[in-house]
């Protein structure tokens, strides 16, 4: 039969599960962080996180997160000044070189002015240090 209305009555039923990833990501630094070896420090610009296949057994969800990074020299600028101070050019290279991880693409540079003097200032407050994070 023919008819002006048609009524139907549709339920659903939804089930989700919400993982707060952030926390996950603290956990996954921390651990991460607890590897790093003294004189070294975390890039964080470098930090990379990777989750894993969600698996959901006998009512309990798991999932892997990986964190990964690179590590750079932990260079204290006081202490360089202090180590270098009143040494000739290459006596400072050759410190700096045996005393810091530094990247070895990159080798560190020493200007001294005026030139002749071929010696940095005795007075470590008289050295400049500039330390470049390389991408």
């Amino acid at each position: 039969d023919a008819a002006d209305t048609l009524t139907i009555t549709i339920r659903a039923t939804v089930r989700a599960l919400i993982v707060d990833e952030q926390s996950a990501r603290s956990a996954a630094l921390a651990r991460l962080s607890a590897q790093i070896p003294p004189g070294r420090r975390l890039v964080l610009d470098s930090i990379r996180y990777e989750r894993g296949p969600v698996r959901t057994e006998n009512g309990q969800t798991t999932f892997t997160l990986s964190a990964s990074g690179n590590i750079a020299a932990a260079v204290d600028v006081d202490r360089v000044r202090q180590r270098i101070a009143g040494m000739d050019v290459q006596t400072a290279l050759d410190t700096l070189n045996q005393g810091w991880l530094l990247d070895p693409r990159r080798a560190p540079e020493i200007e001294v002015w005026p030139a002749i003097l071929g010696r940095l200032p005795a007075l470590p407050i008289r050295i400049g240090v500039s330390v470049e994070q390389l991408p």
